[in-house]
């Protein structure tokens, strides 16, 4: 990646597939797990934000469910406590004996996936990432870019 001139950035690769600029507090927050991208809507989400919209999808599918008759596959939605287990269940990816927990892991992991969201560690274990710190308007900001994927 090539600074050609203040404020811009230019490429010579073709394979760039995206690059985030965001600020240095929010990339700290996304690189320790309490963000994430929401690829399809290519913003940043909180935890929160993710719980909302799996709780609101999940009363969705619910309804549709009842609807059609199909009352034995309504699945009860979980607390934010235990989604954010999940969460760190998933992401320190060790064993358990809570079958529970399993269970709403596979529910996460399933909306996570429906959803594209991904982390920090998505983006290093899939792709080569370019990471690069500067300042802009006096905020330090982070810039990273993922491109050419591994897995």
């Amino acid at each position: 990646m090539e600074s050609l001139r203040l404020g811009a950035f230019e490429t010579n690769s073709s394979s760039m597939h995206a690059m985030a600029l965001m600020s240095a507090d929010a990339y700290e927050k996304f690189n320790a797990g309490l963000y994430y991208w929401n690829n399809n809507k290519d913003v940043i989400v909180t935890t929160q934000e993710m719980y909302d919209l799996y709780k609101k999808q999940q009363g969705e599918t619910n309804a549709e469910l009842i609807m059609a008759g199909h009352e034995d596959r309504v699945r009860e939605i979980m607390s934010v406590e235990q989604f954010v287990s999940c969460l760190e269940f998933i992401s320190e990816n060790h064993p358990t004996s809570d079958e529970t927990l399993l269970k709403n892991t596979s529910y996460v992991r399933e909306f996570l996936s429906r959803n594209d969201f991904i982390t920090v560690e998505d983006i290093e274990r899939n792709y080569e990432t370019d990471i690069s710190r500067g300042y802009f308007g006096g905020e330090e900001v982070v810039a990273f870019a993922y491109y050419g994927y591994n897995g």
